[in-house]
């Protein structure tokens, strides 16, 4: 019995459709001028991304070297853009900062912001040689930085100058925690900061929503009353992978935010979780 072969016709048809797909995206994506803030299905760890005015891209932390943070940028930055203009990494835990390391040898960095890449293992080391290798320029962030893009200011909230300066043996007391401020609309990203260096932060109240990443991927200790109640969100993003062994989200963060009637947002349930902003008059 003779199978029928694939007509050229059907093959014309089948170029016309896909075509006729990737143009649509491709349109989609171009004159989409809304700002994008995804919190990426890392697993179990932290990665977001941002793009601001589809002009300016962003990452802060980039979740670990499973591949996920990677599949991420392919989905919602532009194919065409290869740069990443800034990349914030909130402290080198493997969580944070594994996905970095496919990044760095797939995109141009422009601009890295962290607190000093302490260790010698493999992972951090490599991490160090792609720094160094492209070239990125680099700084620590500390309290009172301030960046302005297009209509986002981002405000680094801790760690101070004078943590910085001060020996510790636990690097989450280091978290870069930032206020990502669009108008009408602010995000708190907390890194791994624990509670007594969050009740200590200066937060401003804004017209408009905040949506909190919770620190710790929703540890029992990863916030208290105290630091929900100065940040007031209405929703809190909790970054954390299936089944995974530590127990996140605990059922005491989980309480306190239902207590607190906190909207709850999960990347091992719904995968990546996507805010679109409406743009304001630059």
């Amino acid at each position: 019995m003779n199978s029928s072969p694939i007509s050229k016709k059907s093959l014309i048809q089948a170029f016309i459709f896909s075509a006729t797909i990737v143009l649509g995206v491709f349109i989609l994506q171009f004159f989409d001028s809304r700002t994008t803030v995804v919190f990426c299905d890392v697993g179990q760890g932290d990665g977001a991304y941002v793009r601001i005015h589809n002009k300016i891209d962003l990452i802060i932390d980039a979740g670990p070297a499973n591949g996920s943070m990677m599949q991420c940028l392919g989905k919602y930055m532009p194919f065409y853009d290869r740069t990443l203009e800034y990349v914030f990494l909130s402290h080198p835990q493997i969580d944070h900062y594994g996905g970095l390391l496919e990044i760095l040898k797939r995109y141009k960095v422009t601009s890295f912001y962290t607190i000093p890449l302490s260790g010698s293992g493999k992972n951090i080391t490599q991490l160090k040689q792609l720094v160094n290798n492209q070239r990125v320029r680099t700084s620590i962030p500390s309290a009172g930085d301030i960046f302005t893009i297009l209509d986002a200011q981002i405000s680094v909230l801790s760690p101070s100058q004078q943590r910085l300066n001060t020996p510790t043996a636990d690097e989450n007391d280091l978290s870069v925690v930032m206020d990502v401020t669009f108008p009408h609309e602010r995000f708190i990203f907390t890194g791994d900061a624990p509670i007594r260096i969050l009740n200590s932060l200066n937060l401003l109240k804004i017209t408009g929503e905040t949506i909190l990443k919770v620190p710790h991927h929703g540890s029992a200790k990863s916030a208290s009353l105290k630091f929900f109640t100065l940040a007031h969100p209405v929703s809190a993003v909790i970054s954390v992978g299936k089944k995974n062994s530590y127990g996140h989200p605990t059922k005491k963060m989980l309480d306190l935010l239902k207590a607190l009637k906190i909207n709850i947002r999960r990347t091992d349930e719904e995968g990546d979780i996507i805010f679109k902003i409406p743009n304001s008059k630059l």
